[in-house]
């Protein structure tokens, strides 16, 4: 019988009423540290002089005047501290990569080992989120870079495209900044704004569908630490052969939750509700793989005819 969304959400509920609270203290410790993808959004604000509108828009005309005259070397004329402000935030970057990548990567993997914990009835245990700093800390590095890597070169023909049209077309923009564009200018902006949402749409997609994919290959390779950084991969792909839809049916069902933790607690219910999603996704995996068997068997296997719910193992 093939298990809907509503079944999940009761086993995550289930698994989670003796250790709730230590898993909402293991998410807190994996967001800190950059081994879940919180998704709150990061605000820069630049004030140019006082912030009057007036002000702001003879400044911005100025720019633009030597910008069509002298090209990006305007940019230290019209806004000396830019320089300094793209150094900072060039730094701040790598910092943030540096932690994202060396630090949450390792405790990605014993996040999702955790949640397979919550699963198995010990959710209490939360050493657990340090342990792959030890055991297969080079493969978490490397599964998070891949993952990446994948994701971003989904994105690449966006990025040349939307380059391409922008500035092929970057007279037609710059009349629009002055204020004397034509009718021309604006069709012309419209078509530019059309062909990059296309592309843009079709990008969200295949990287959506990348995403289930590759949705179990840390869970994967944190239970089987063993196993190569592709392999992982590959199993989470054959894995989730035909149950994309049902996986995706399952993250869709906490679309309400989502907006009331997003807007009503200001953000701050999310942090609560993603011990609750976790567990869910980690009940998906455990009820798919039939993980009681697969211990018993030579699970992970790359054969996809492994996770067939005709064949006799599964």
């Amino acid at each position: 019988m093939v298990k809907n969304a509503a079944y999940y959400r009761a086993k995550a509920r289930e698994v989670l009423k003796p250790c709730y609270w230590y898993a909402v203290l293991a998410a807190l410790i994996a967001s800190f540290l950059g081994g879940v993808t919180s998704g709150v959004p990061v605000n820069v604000n630049f004030n140019f002089g006082s912030g009057n509108f007036s002000e702001t828009k003879v400044q911005l005309d100025s720019f633009l005047h030597k910008f069509e005259e002298k090209g990006f070397a305007a940019f230290e004329e019209v806004m000396p501290f830019l320089i300094i402000f793209i150094s900072i935030f060039a730094v701040a970057m790598l910092f943030a990569l540096l932690l994202y990548l060396f630090v949450g990567a390792p405790v990605a993997l014993g996040y999702q080992r955790y949640n397979l914990h919550v699963v198995d009835g010990e959710g209490k245990k939360l050493d657990v989120l340090f342990r792959y700093f030890k055991v297969g800390y080079l493969k978490s590095v490397g599964a998070r870079l891949l993952y990446d890597l994948i994701l971003a070169a989904c994105a690449l023909p966006l990025a040349a495209v939307s380059g391409l049209l922008l500035w092929g077309n970057r007279g037609v923009i710059m009349s629009l900044f002055r204020g004397d564009a034509t009718p021309w200018a604006w069709a012309s902006l419209a078509l530019i704004s059309l062909v990059i949402f296309a592309v843009s749409l079709l990008t969200a997609l295949l990287q959506t569908w990348l995403k289930y994919r590759y949705a179990f290959c840390f869970m994967i390779l944190a239970e089987y630490p063993e196993l190569s950084v592709l392999d992982a991969f590959r199993n989470s792909a054959s894995l989730m052969r035909g149950k994309k839809w049902r996986f995706f049916c399952l993250q869709l069902s906490f679309l309400g939750w989502i907006l009331l933790a997003t807007f009503c607690t200001c953000g701050i219910g999310v942090i609560f509700l993603t011990p609750y999603r976790q567990a869910a996704n980690a009940a998906f995996y455990d009820e798919i793989t039939n993980r009681t068997a697969a211990k018993e068997t030579e699970f992970p296997s790359l054969n996809p005819d492994d996770y067939s719910p005709d064949n006799a193992r599964w």
